[in-house]
């Protein structure tokens, strides 16, 4: 079983030691992850036609993707607790290989679903994995080490734009994931190298009932998941038809419609570290809180501005909310867990909310393609309407707990 003894948390720096070690490669990991998920939105179009598929099949495509990666969360993060983070990370950035090697090389609709498949195995059993790992080594800085790990994320949606153009330039869609493979597989040699923690062989328990039970009877927790997948519902439906809507709906061109896609990221890059210390300093749920407000005023101005100064406005707060929700979400949720199961109660937590957020893009995929993206997205306006009022109540109870009698 994973143990965080209270040494490892000792120095927690960014830039030197273990802690500083492990932050960057577990980042890096991230960053390469999720650069291959996130390249997949603007090679959308070449990919439709390459395979010819229709944009129904290509959003069933990726919600599979979204849906292996809710439905591995919890062994991933049981894996993590059982065996050790080290076979838990290793194991989940060999099945990134294989994914993207399948994509690298996929020339039918069939070999694609496989790829995606595998990739979404890949980061259901690394994101867990990963924010344990960062948990065991940041605790007073945890929320910063969260937002900088999610700062890779939006790095790696500026860079998506790049490789697309650059490989759809150059040669095919494809070749935008070989950087992706050289990049993992440097990763995988590095963090065994760095981890203190042994590769362990054997078969992990999956206790699912006690750990459903826990997470059932621990106060505000329910409440937190329900916006926690209400969100990704809505991070997932926008993200994975971004250019195409602006360019549909908004009639901007495909560059700029890219152009804006990595915009996204380019704020989330900035936003995500900030959210974390943010969330550090005042309070998770208030962060939380500001993040959605954020989104939905963003979603709100870029659907119904006429200029492209207000879609530009809308696209920036919108980045702000969908980047910075999720490191201050992701530390309140993570410690209200035990130390000695907070792998895999953070992965089955994420299996729930990534399973309902995995309906996002064949939600928008399917509205989408019969009454416009404008409608698909201003359904999004409604949920994030929800996830405003439910944390805002949540920061309330919160406060008045807190509150000295």
């Amino acid at each position: 079983m994973s143990k965080a003894p209270a040494k490892q948390r000792a120095d927690e720096t960014f830039t030197s030691g273990h802690s500083g070690r492990i932050l960057l490669v577990v980042t890096l990991g991230t960053l390469c992850g999720q650069l291959g998920f996130l390249v997949l939105p603007p090679l959308l179009p070449e990919i439709i036609t390459t395979l010819s598929i229709s944009e129904a099949r290509a959003g069933f495509a990726l919600s599979v993707l979204a849906s292996c990666t809710a439905g591995f969360r919890y062994p991933g993060g049981r894996i993590s607790d059982d065996l050790s983070r080290t076979t838990a990370i290793v194991l989940g950035l060999v099945s990134l290989i294989v994914g993207y090697g399948l994509l690298a090389t996929a020339t039918r609709y069939p070999t694609f679903l496989l790829g995606v498949s595998f990739v979404g195995i890949g980061l259901g059993i690394y994101v867990p994995a990963g924010f344990a790992q960062l948990s065991d080594v940041f605790e007073r800085k945890r929320g910063r080490a969260f937002g900088l790990n999610d700062a890779a994320v939006s790095l790696a949606g500026v860079f998506a734009s790049g490789f697309a153009a650059v490989a759809i330039a150059v040669a095919t869609w494809r070749y935008a994931f070989a950087p992706i493979l050289i990049g993992l597989a440097v990763v995988t040699v590095l963090y065994s190298g760095w981890s203190r923690e042994p590769h362990t062989i054997q078969k992990p328990t999956l206790e699912v009932r006690p750990t459903l039970r826990r997470i059932a009877l621990t106060p505000g927790l329910r409440s937190a998941i329900v916006v926690a997948g209400l969100f990704m519902f809505v991070w997932n439906g926008t993200i994975s038809f971004l250019p195409i809507v602006l360019e549909a709906d908004r009639e901007l061109s495909r560059s700029a419609s890219n152009v804006a896609y990595a915009a996204v990221f380019a704020v989330g890059v900035l936003a995500t570290p900030l959210s974390g210390y943010c969330g550090d300093r005042i309070g998770s749920l208030p962060a939380v809180v500001t993040a959605i407000g954020s989104g939905l005023v963003g979603l709100a101005v870029l659907l119904f501005s006429s200029s492209t100064v207000g879609v530009a406005v809308g696209i920036l707060l919108l980045a702000v909310g969908l980047t910075g929700f999720w490191p201050p979400m992701s530390s309140y949720l993570i410690t209200a867990f035990p130390e000695e199961h907070k792998g895999g109660d953070y992965g089955v937590v994420g299996t729930v909310y990534m399973a309902f957020g995995s309906l996002g893009p064949a939600y928008v995929g399917i509205v989408g393609g019969h009454l416009g993206y404008t409608v698909a997205y201003g359904g999004f306006l409604l949920v994030l309407v929800g996830c405003l009022l439910v944390t805002s109540w949540l920061t309330f109870e919160r406060y008045q707990r807190l509150r000295p009698a």
